[in-house]
């Protein structure tokens, strides 16, 4: 059944002719398998419900928490510069405020 929610939804964009998803195909399927899930079985009441049951059940489970920074180190080289630095420190206290 999953093969046949993965081939709707591709199917369904003529221009995407790769057997991949884009961004929102993927939320898309997502749904699909909520509501094949848990509407079709009559587990939950509406799509809302089933695909934050989805999430919180199969996805945020398998998830691996991540640290932010982490994730953002090796990029920081590439994107701050001695301006850039300049800039923020100059600015500080206005960063702050929002951040």
């Amino acid at each position: 059944m999953l093969d046949l929610d993965f081939t709707a939804t591709i199917t369904e964009e003529e221009e995407n002719t790769d057997p991949q998803l884009m961004r929102y195909q993927f939320f898309e399927i997502l749904v699909r398998i909520a509501i094949r899930k848990y509407l079709d079985t009559h587990r939950e009441h509406n799509i809302a419900m089933a695909f934050e049951r989805l999430i919180k059940e199969h996805v945020l489970t398998s998830a691996v928490p991540v640290k932010l920074w982490e994730q953002w180190a090796p990029m920081r080289k590439f994107f701050w510069t001695l301006g850039v630095g300049d800039l923020l420190e100059h600015n500080l206290e206005t960063v702050r405020v929002f951040y």
